[in-house]
């Protein structure tokens, strides 16, 4: 395509772009469309904090003491991958890559999920993400 040819001429061939073009470009998935912008991070955009209260995501700064939940891991029954990107192209042909429903996964004693209320306006997400979690194993009981 166009934008690769430029690309290439540009990085190296040393050539200038035939068009002068934003330095950042996107795909917004949910838009199914690409963007660009001229600046990172995308001006215009603002942080939006979500934090665990219960079993819900909710937005706002997460409490001064954070929360626990415990599960129990037994390693010989892994929790099964369903759905998502996968590095074995090809060999799921029964439909087990992509986006799936999870729900019976999530039924699992052995997974923790987390939700938030329903959106009441489109929300795009551009820019990094990032988590925190706390983790404490306990793998006494398994020594003995």
């Amino acid at each position: 395509t166009g934008l690769h040819l430029d690309h290439f001429d540009r990085h190296l061939r040393g050539l200038e772009p035939r068009t002068e073009q934003d330095p950042v470009r996107l795909f917004l998935t949910g838009a199914d469309t690409w963007r660009s912008f001229p600046d990172w991070p995308v001006p215009g955009t603002e942080e939006y904090a979500l934090h665990l209260d219960g079993q819900a995501l909710v937005p706002g700064p997460g409490p001064a003491e954070p929360g626990r939940r415990r599960l129990r891991h037994d390693p010989a029954d892994p929790v099964p991958t369903t759905g998502g990107a996968t590095a074995l192209p090809g060999q799921f042909t029964g439909g087990d890559c992509g986006p799936l429903d999870q729900r019976e996964v999530e039924r699992r004693a052995d997974v923790l999920c987390f939700t938030g209320p329903p959106l009441t306006a489109p929300l795009t997400v551009v820019g990094d993400t990032a988590l925190t979690v706390l983790v404490t194993p306990d793998a006494a009981g398994a020594l003995g």
